[in-house]
């Protein structure tokens, strides 16, 4: 299940591609989002967020030592960032992170030839450990 939102033009095209490749959801699946969407735990929303803010404002006080800059995002699970000027593109920036610190993230170039001086960084991950390599 899901919801995409984006150029009119790419949803039309992904929709064709979605028709072609599988015929729909099983029943099951449908009923218990339909029951998910009609009976909202509030309290375990407003923890769930606020992990998801915690990991985020981590993710970026330690993505800023790196000399990325970026917006936090209201509502997202990913960081689109800009790469240090001093960096020669978002894949060498990345594979040198890799290499050096052990921290992956996603060349913005896996996007598009726009993302060229970006990455995409994740904050869908375990914060707990993140002091041992940034």
């Amino acid at each position: 299940m899901g919801w995409l939102v984006g150029n009119k033009d790419v949803i039309a095209a992904l929709s064709k591609v979605k028709s072609q490749v599988d015929s729909g959801m099983a029943l099951p699946l449908q009923q218990l989002g339909a029951y998910a969407l009609s009976n909202t735990d509030m309290e375990w929303q407003e923890k769930m967020v606020a992990t998801y803010k915690k990991r985020r404002d981590i993710i970026a006080g330690k993505l800023r030592t790196l000399g990325l800059a970026f917006d936090i995002p209201k509502g997202s699970l990913y960081l689109w960032a800009k790469i240090p000027d001093s960096a020669k593109d978002s894949e060498a920036f990345s594979m040198q992170l890799l290499r050096e610190k052990q921290v992956l993230l996603t060349p913005g170039t896996a996007f598009g030839g726009n993302g060229l001086r970006f990455v995409r960084v994740s904050i869908c991950v375990n914060v707990d450990a993140i002091d041992e390599y940034l």
